[in-house]
């Protein structure tokens, strides 16, 4: 993923691209939750097999990285996901996005951004 930063309000001057995330595989629909000093990139693993298709969170010190080495999934495997939006509510995490194959939306929550449990029945 690449990405541009602009520097006046009317989108005259644009900095140079740079690489923001490179994990080593495919990645799209990625957002950015700021929690706990740091801030956590959620992406989809874009691999062209299953069972990938999920999502992966990467952590850095600034939103502009570099971001760690993405910890294991966490959506339910086997689940193809997309089009993760995160927020904190009440003390916990969720994570909601698209299961697209089984037409459904879902969620993931977790208090430590670690653990995480399928809350989607909820």
């Amino acid at each position: 993923m690449s990405y541009l930063l602009y520097h006046d309000k009317g989108f005259n001057y644009f900095s140079p691209t740079r690489l923001f995330y490179d994990p080593g595989y495919a990645v799209i629909d990625a957002t950015i939750l700021q929690a706990n000093g740091r801030a956590y990139l959620i992406a989809k693993d874009e691999t062209a097999t299953r069972p990938k298709k999920n999502l992966r969170i990467s952590t850095s010190d600034s939103i502009d990285g570099m971001y760690s080495d993405a910890d294991p999934p966490f959506t339910p495997k086997g689940l193809a996901v997309e089009g993760p939006s995160a927020i904190m509510i009440g003390g916990e995490y969720l994570v909601y996005f698209d299961a697209y194959v089984d037409k459904h939306y879902g969620a993931m929550s977790s208090k430590d951004l670690k653990t995480w449990q399928d809350v989607t029945s909820r």
